[in-house]
């Protein structure tokens, strides 16, 4: 095991306010580094006796591990009399006390130093540098050999007795997790292969790409077999796309460990979600959760861990009860934890992944709604620069910072009068951004809560410049949006599969699943090609549990949509007049759900409960809506394509008896979308690039609100799919391997309907 001085420092070491801010200004690498420069080069002018970035390492015995710790003393002065170890941190202000992180840094570099030295005797110095000026401000220890030897024993013990209970444990889990029975007398059809195939991915360190019909207990199969394959020193993350994905998850761990004594699960929820303070101050001197946190954050984890179960109710009682902030204990939690869930961006978005599992050694991923990922990876990595945004923070903006803002908007002018969409890097705006940064960095402007637009701007600005480092293949382009409210550069990413790559390669494996990945060569190459292996999971039903019927003669084309209205409404009319039940029906807007479900009001004579999702809708509103979906015996819910009623809801204890999806609905043109065709193109031909920029994000929507029909061998349903297009041969290419549909007008619908049910009480019956 390797562990780094700061590492070390940083476990045992801390304590005092959490978002400490450096007295206003923030401290970044560049600003470490020259101030690392200034006062090597005035160390050197006192003669030979100064050496700087010297390393030190020694191995040690660490809860029965051999461990590597090593690092880099900053400054070393040694002459015949004396050794002083100098450790340098850059500041905006002088700090009354000295940081005891930067404290410890400094001792253990020292105590290591002094193993095998001479001198009874050593200096240590912690030298404080403004940023600015570059004064220097010191804080002095004189320490015997002895003392230096105890404080490290003591600081590595600290270390050890968490690690070593934390190792104890996790090999007790690992022990029982090699014998754990599956928690039912028997395995689904297929799920017993599936955890076959997820078990021998994780032990071979295997990329998998795994289509698994919805309703196969393809949760349950995929994190079973990933418990047993982990070694004891190993961790699994799960992650979802949703918020609600996160429930599977914890069911499985619930039905795996029923007595809450192996697992240790950390559900981590975003801050905005969980922090307890109206307006998310994050701030010491704002947030009582905040300040001295590290005082009371360690015995909060050993009170959690306590737990094991560690979902949100949980988090937020802990943190009540410690005033620490929940999300930052989830995440300190999180370091101890079995399992984490967590949404996609703490792996993939490089703002806000995990630092502290980087590099992630150790650490197997399980990811859920794999669907989602190439689209989600490309909003993570695509940035933006708003004219309204600068106009606004100017209008805030100290008088310092106006020149630097007004230079920025001369150059995003000029972007916008070219007249041109896709246009190459803009290098002077760049600059310009870049010295805006820079004048920022050296004032002494702190960004208050009431600078909202110009905290706001600042904010995409950091992001803009962080961006302009990313290696660029082609996957990024700068594309110009102009509408009548605003006008936005973006610096896009088109295409996320090599990112997505290289950020699974870096893990001990990868399990991508969903029950929509059909055709799995296409997903294949949106996670990066080779290496991922593919697998498609049998379907788990009987073929006559699911008829399929697709409409050929009602168009849902754009401009067709107003007079197939009527023709929509008999439809659905004759397959309710034939059973009676529960009906969603998915639209590709909610403009084509409000004309329906008018004309659907108007012509109805049955008792028939009608819902339907709202634009915009709080999650309160939802959550009554669903209950009262699946508390009647006879409605429909009408929902929106892609949206969070057609995805990630599961009707097992109140079964749909049928799904109506009107329109393939493809995506309008986009530039964004073009340049993806064009890139996926080259790799095949025309009708790929359509394919994948086009076709592929509308059949994933309706192939999504689908797998919301059948979740278990006890129902049975039927699909209804409105539209000529579902015919064509690159739209059924999409169609899961399982499917067997029967193409149709709508005069038919009701027999075939009728047939379809009184089938399944013939067979009811007989058996």
């Amino acid at each position: 095991m390797n562990l780094s001085v700061r590492e070390l420092a940083e476990f045992v070491c801390r304590s005092g306010d959490l978002y400490a801010h450096s007295e206003g200004k923030t401290i970044d690498m560049m600003d470490g580094i020259r101030v690392q420069e200034v006062v090597r080069a005035r160390r050197k002018q006192i003669g030979s006796g100064y050496a700087s970035e010297v390393a030190v390492k020694q191995e040690f015995e660490l809860a029965n591990l051999k461990t590597s710790l090593s690092g880099r003393i900053d400054g070393l002065i040694v002459n015949e009399s004396n050794c002083v170890v100098e450790e340098y941190k850059a500041c905006a202000r002088f700090p009354e006390h000295p940081n005891l992180v930067d404290l410890g840094q400094l001792t253990i570099y020292a105590a290591m130093f002094a193993m095998n030295r001479e001198f009874s005797e050593f200096s240590l110095s912690l030298i404080y540098v403004d940023a600015e000026t570059f004064e220097e401000h010191a804080f002095s220890y004189n320490y015997s050999l002895q003392t230096l030897s105890l404080l490290l024993a003591i600081i590595l013990l600290c270390y050890e007795l968490r690690h070593k209970k934390h190792q104890h444990r996790t090999i007790g889990r690992a022990d029982w997790a090699r014998f754990k029975e599956f928690p039912y007398p028997d395995f689904r059809f297929g799920q017993r292969a599936l955890a076959g195939r997820v078990y021998r991915a994780a032990v071979a360190g295997e990329q998998l790409l795994v289509e698994a019909p919805t309703g196969s207990g393809k949760t349950l199969g995929t994190v079973y077999p990933l418990f047993k394959a982990l070694e004891y020193d190993q961790k699994l993350f799960y992650l979802t796309s949703r918020s609600s994905g996160s429930i599977a998850a914890l069911d499985a761990v619930k039905m795996l460990d029923p007595s809450n004594e192996h697992i240790v699960l950390v559900e981590i929820i975003a801050k905005e979600k969980i922090c307890p303070v109206e307006g998310m101050p994050c701030d010491a001197e704002l947030c009582p959760y905040a300040k001295g946190y590290f005082d009371r954050a360690g015995e909060a984890v050993l009170t959690l861990l306590d737990q094991k179960f560690i979902d949100r109710s949980a988090l937020e009682d802990v943190a009540e009860k410690h005033t620490v902030c929940p999300f930052e204990l989830s995440l300190d939690a999180s370091l101890w934890a079995d399992l984490v869930v967590c949404d996609y961006n703490y792996i993939f978005d490089p703002f806000v992944r995990l630092q502290r599992f980087q590099p992630p050694t150790g650490i197997h991923l399980l990811i859920d709604e794999a669907h989602q990922l190439f689209p989600r990876v490309n909003s993570m990595y695509s940035v933006e620069l708003s004219f309204i945004d600068l106009v606004e923070a100017t209008a805030d903006a100290p008088s310092l910072l106006l020149p630097h803002l007004d230079l920025v908007r001369k150059q995003l002018a000029a972007v916008f009068d070219a007249n041109e969409i896709v246009i190459e890097p803009p290098v002077q705006l760049n600059e310009a951004i870049a010295r805006l940064l820079a004048a920022l960095s050296e004032s002494e402007i702190e960004l208050s809560e009431e600078d909202q637009s110009l905290s706001r701007f600042v904010f995409s600005c950091y992001r803009w410049s962080a961006a302009q480092d990313w290696q660029n293949d082609g996957s990024f382009s700068y594309i110009v949006e102009r509408d009548v409210a605003d006008q936005k550069l973006n610096f896009s990413c088109i295409d996320s599969s090599g990112l997505i790559k290289q950020a699974l390669s870096n893990y001990e494996s990868s399990v991508c699943f969903s029950g929509t990945l059909s055709p799995l060569e296409l997903y294949r190459d949106l996670h990066g090609g080779e290496p991922n292996l593919v697998e498609r999971s049998p379907n788990p039903f009987e073929s006559n549990q699911l008829g399929i019927l697709l409409i050929k003669d009602i168009s849902t084309y754009y401009k067709d949509r107003p007079r197939s209205i009527q023709s929509l409404v008999e439809l659905v009319r004759s397959v309710l007049r034939v059973k009676r039940g529960r009906y969603l029906i998915a639209f590709p807007s909610f403009e084509y759900l409000e004309l329906f479900f008018e004309a659907f009001t108007s012509a109805a004579e049955m008792d028939c409960a009608q819902l339907k999702q709202e634009s915009g809708m709080q999650a309160r509103r939802t959550r009554e809506l669903l209950g009262e979906f699946k508390e009647s015996t006879f409605a429909m819910l009408g929902v929106v394509l892609g949206g969070v009623l057609g995805e990630s809801i599961d009707f097992l204890e109140s079964a749909i008896d049928g799904i109506f999806v009107v329109s393939v609905g493809l995506p309008p043109p986009s530039i964004e979308r073009d340049l993806l065709a064009k890139r996926f193109k080259e790799s095949r031909d025309d009708e790929w690039g359509q394919t994948v920029a086009y076709r592929q994000p509308a059949m994933n929507k309706v192939l999504q609100v689908c797998g919301r029909l059948i979740r278990s061998p006890a129902h049975r349903g039927m699909l209804y799919l409105i539209d000529p297009r579902y015919q064509l041969d690159r739209i059924r290419l999409f169609f899961p391997s399982h499917w067997h549909s029967v193409t149709t007008k709508a005069s038919d619908v009701e027999k075939l309907t009728q047939e379809f049910w009184s089938d399944g009480e013939e067979n009811t019956q007989a058996d």
